[in-house]
């Protein structure tokens, strides 16, 4: 309470207030506001753009390994055909399975394919007699011929079983909690 007692009124009426200096002028134009205005708008979407450009694209999704490997299979043809689905074959067990190097033999694939934990033994098996067979083709031209004529068919037929296989043995996607 002290403090407001040592308050006390002036003495008399209070004076008008007035600026010290007089009046401020206002010297800008209106237009020269509306140009700056508009100017600044035109500097930030253009630094806009220019950020949005710099902007990575958003990666394409990837295709799955199965719709490539049918893709592919189904544009085979001619006098490569067979090392054309021994090779399909091979980049669909690397790029679904996720196994080892690309240059690995017959042997080698399918004995990383069948230490994978969702192989099981008819397809190592048939993964195995198919590359052989393709090998064996490509080395002794005799049966050439025949397996020439049937590698599509069979190499579409083994793709689907190893697709088949991985789907059923992968487990089932945990749910989206909202």
């Amino acid at each position: 309470m002290s403090v407001f007692a040592a308050i006390k009124k002036a003495e008399g009426p209070i004076p008008e207030l007035r600026p010290p200096k007089g009046e401020i002028a206002f010297d800008i134009p209106e237009g020269a506001i509306l140009n700056a205005a508009l100017i600044f708008a035109f500097v930030v979407l253009l630094v806009g753009r220019f950020i949005h450009m710099r902007r990575p694209a958003p990666p394409l999704p990837i295709e799955p390994p199965i719709h490539v490997a049918r893709r592919e299979l189904e544009a085979v043809s001619g006098p490569s055909a067979l090392e054309e689905c021994a090779r399909i074959v091979r980049r669909y067990v690397l790029d679904a399975y996720g196994l080892g190097p690309e240059g690995a033999t017959a042997a080698e694939l399918a004995a990383q394919f069948a230490a994978h934990r969702f192989a099981i033994t008819d397809l190592t098996i048939a993964l195995e007699t198919f590359l052989a067979d393709c090998d064996r083709a490509r080395f002794a031209p005799e049966d050439a011929e025949h397996l020439a004529e049937t590698c599509t068919g069979r190499a579409l037929a083994l793709v689907e079983a190893l697709d088949q296989r991985r789907r059923t043995a992968e487990p089932a996607p945990l749910p989206v909690a909202t």
